[in-house]
């Protein structure tokens, strides 16, 4: 009788436990930061050409007008700044310091995958961020930036990087 109890009771418990697992709502994976590391995998000419640029040193540049006392400028000259798995300070994140890939294309995380980069739409519908105006204008706004044109800006390769002609 004892032995048929202990029976009973691993497999309301393994039930139970069966149940919860199912029951689980399926948490939908949120987008993670990289870093330039991870793109300079794949994208060397890109991450090459783009080291050359103002956006490349702009981290540097705020350095040297307000030192680490104005974290205003980080939203934009970081990546992530403020959210979760973002620059938090020299210490905890040097390698999101700086205006890097993620700052224009979104986090990596979920579309850095060679699989998923190579088709085009996988990689939107993961998170990449389609290169539009306004995307740059998030950072550049009238304040910030009064003299920018963003047709003038994605034409010079010393503001933004290469930009590699799509295949058709």
């Amino acid at each position: 009788m004892i032995r048929n109890r202990k029976w009973l009771v691993v497999i309301i418990s393994m039930l139970v436990f069966m149940f919860i697992l199912l029951s689980a709502e399926e948490e939908e994976e949120k987008p993670e930061y990289v870093g330039y590391k991870k793109c300079k995998a794949c994208h060397k000419e890109i991450y090459d050409s783009w080291k050359e640029t103002t956006h490349a040193t702009s981290f540097q540049a705020v350095l040297d007008s307000t030192g680490l006392d104005d974290p205003s400028c980080f939203e934009c000259h970081s990546v992530g700044y403020g959210e979760p798995g973002g620059f938090v300070d020299t210490t905890e994140t040097p390698d999101l310091a700086g205006v890097q890939c993620e700052n224009c294309h979104g986090p990596g995380s979920l579309y850095k995958k060679f699989s998923i980069m190579k088709d085009h739409e996988k990689a939107v519908a993961s998170g990449l961020y389609e290169q539009t105006e306004e995307v740059c204008l998030t950072c550049h706004t009238e304040e910030q930036s009064p003299d920018f044109n963003y047709e003038e800006a994605v034409k010079n390769i010393k503001g933004v990087h290469i930009i590699p002609e799509k295949e058709e």
